[in-house]
């Protein structure tokens, strides 16, 4: 551990198990630290639920390609039924 970080680790829990633990505690960082970090995180909070939604739409978007590509399959096939069942209406039954 380095000693900025050592430092800063005694500093924020000084008297914590010294006994001078109702001694309030002054804010290591200032309220504009505080403010820019609660910013920070809705900020990348924000940032992570545009990119869940981004994959829930190209999700949606290739879900309604496969959708139509099938759909348009069954829109041939009932095509090739209707037209072989006019042509089964239109023969004349064989005199025997």
């Amino acid at each position: 551990m380095d000693k900025k970080k050592r430092d800063t680790l005694k500093e924020k829990y000084a008297g914590s198990f010294s006994g001078k633990g109702d001694q309030l505690q002054s804010n290591l960082f200032g309220d504009q630290d505080f403010v820019f970090n609660a910013l920070q995180e809705e900020i990348s909070g924000i940032h992570s639920d545009i990119e869940r939604t981004n994959d829930s739409i190209d999700k949606k978007k290739k879900l309604l390609e496969d959708l139509k590509r099938r759909k348009g399959q069954l829109d041939k096939a009932a095509l090739i039924i209707t037209k072989s069942k006019h042509l089964v209406k239109d023969k004349k039954p064989d005199p025997l």
